[in-house]
Order: structure tokens, then C-alpha cells, then sequence
């Protein structure tokens, strides 16, 4: 896409138990986005992947917190002619991590006439992880470019809900409408 200005910022900010929201976004420079007032749904362009019976919990979360980010910016929810049209694609896959973990080495030391002994021990424990990947694009109200794209992606201890609305802050604090939150992190520098 000509005119398009990528902008990386990878370990953004820390999440949940340590893990990093890596951010990836690309705009069209050419664009004036101070013109945009408002914006809706791409139809068909909401899409979440997730385990069975959390699906429509978390698209009425990221909707939500999406639109709030967006409101946020200045810009409107108009369903008749929006300046924007905006999608998103969620895949969150839990996973159950396992790890060993090694004690240090003990002698055993023997009071008989037999050797004495080197014991170690190994504790196993197990993490419920889940690993987010949010994709945000916006075109123009024609539907003819794309304007913006983000994505935004994780891994935390415990469920992605709950680090849902700082991921969305996360990337949408890379969207050039109004005042967005300030980031934890310098900007990486723009390349044409």
C-alpha cells in the first residue's frame, strides 16, 4: 500500500504476571485523520476465536472497549455514513504450561560404612496461560483503504479477559485521532 507508514513498538508494557503486549501498527500517511469524526462496524468484520462459551463474552468486551477507546479520540458511533468502518479479529488460546522446577543438590551424608548420597529434588508445577492476538482494521467510509491497522498480542497467566481492556489501550494509543493515553514507552521511530 502506497503512502503507508509503519510505526513498531515491541515490548510495550508489562501485563498481568510479567508478560509483554507486543504492538505492531501501520497507517496511511497520506490520510488527514483530524477529518475523522466518526466510525462503525464493518458488517461482518467482528470476529472472535476463543473456547466454546466464552466467544460472545469476549466480542461484547472487545466491542466495548474498542468503542470506548474510539469515543475517547473524538470520534462518534454513526450508523448513516461513517467516516470510518472499523473490524476486529480476537483469537485467544488457553494453554496449560508445565514446569520443573530443580531444587539445589544436598549430601546425604551416611554414618554407616556405606557411601553417602547426592539427593535432588524437582517440583512440577502447571500454569493456565492464555495467549491473545488482536487485530484491528479501519477504512475509510467508502470501504476503498485501508486507513489503519493494528495488532496488539500477549500471553498471561490466567484468563485473557482480564487484560483485555489494557491490550485495546495499548493499541489504540497508537491510533492518531485526539489525545491518546500516554505510553509507558518511547516511539519507535517512523520509516517511509
Amino acid at each position: 500500500m502506497r503512502g503507508v507508514v509503519h510505526v513498531a513498538a515491541a515490548a510495550v508494557a508489562i501485563l498481568g504476571a510479567g508478560c509483554a503486549t507486543r504492538v505492531d501498527v501501520h497507517f496511511d500517511a497520506s490520510q488527514d485523520f483530524s477529518q475523522y469524526r466518526t466510525w462503525d462496524w464493518l458488517p461482518h468484520g467482528r470476529e472472535v476465536h476463543a473456547l466454546p462459551g466464552e466467544e460472545e463474552q469476549l466480542d461484547a468486551l472487545t466491542a466495548e472497549l474498542l468503542g470506548r477507546e474510539l469515543h475517547d479520540r473524538g470520534l462518534v458511533r454513526a450508523s448513516h455514513a461513517p467516516d470510518l468502518l472499523v473490524a476486529y479479529q480476537l483469537r485467544v488460546v488457553r494453554r496449560v504450561v508445565v514446569t520443573n522446577e530443580t531444587g539445589a543438590t544436598d549430601l546425604l551424608a551416611s554414618h554407616h560404612s556405606s557411601p553417602s548420597y547426592l539427593v535432588q529434588s524437582t517440583r512440577t508445577r502447571l500454569e493456565i496461560r492464555d495467549y491473545g492476538d488482536l487485530y484491528v482494521v479501519m477504512t475509510n467510509g467508502q470501504r476503498d483503504a485501508v486507513v489503519w491497522r493494528g495488532r496488539a498480542w500477549d500471553g498471561v497467566a490466567g484468563q485473557f479477559d482480564r487484560h483485555l481492556a489494557g491490550v485495546v489501550a495499548r493499541l489504540l494509543g497508537h491510533f492518531p485521532v485526539g489525545e491518546p493515553r500516554a505510553l509507558a514507552v518511547p516511539e519507535a521511530t517512523e520509516a517511509r
